[in-house]
């Protein structure tokens, strides 16, 4: 499982897609998952509890036969759930850190959301935190800071396929 400790803006969309093509991996989207979740059922305070349950739900019943799942979201406040889940389902997990210099998140956050950027920043200190708390307890498998160059993504994660004879 590849997955990702970085807040909104951070660019693990950017990353996971591409990860997702050159390791023809399955990426699991929680942003388009929630889009679908608010479509059927409108918006609830329950959308992100399913939404996290499908995740963990496909994790757990594997409903595909490619090697590498690629979680595209936070792992920062469901590592615990993720981990229990790759202990028991046999999984590896991969952690990248984004790391992102606060001006450049919001320029990221401001051009993509357009009006609704507001919300997201209401929310960044909260988020920060999570993110620095994650890090100090969890060793991440990679680390970028400020960047998607992924050369050194690739390299651990091929290291990583090695070591561990995994998704082939």
């Amino acid at each position: 499982i590849a997955c990702f400790s970085g807040i909104p803006g951070s660019g693990k969309t950017t990353i996971a897609k591409k990860l997702e093509k050159k390791y023809k991996g399955v990426r699991l989207n929680t942003h388009d998952i929630g889009r679908i979740i608010k479509k059927l059922i409108g918006e609830s305070e329950k959308n992100r509890e399913i939404q996290n349950k499908y995740q963990f739900w496909v994790l757990k019943n594997r409903p595909f036969r490619n090697g590498l799942i690629v979680l595209d979201s936070g792992i920062d406040r469901k590592y615990k759930e993720i981990l229990k889940i790759a202990k028991t389902e046999g999984y590896k997990i991969f952690v990248i850190r984004l790391e992102i210099d606060e001006d450049l998140l919001r320029k990221r956050i401001s051009k993509r959301e357009g009006k609704n950027a507001g919300n997201y920043f209401k929310e960044f200190d909260r988020w920060k935190k999570e993110f620095d708390e994650f890090g100090k307890k969890v060793k991440s498998n990679v680390v970028l800071a400020n960047s998607l160059d992924l050369r050194r993504v690739y390299e651990k994660i091929d290291n990583f396929r090695q070591i561990r004879n995994i998704f082939k």
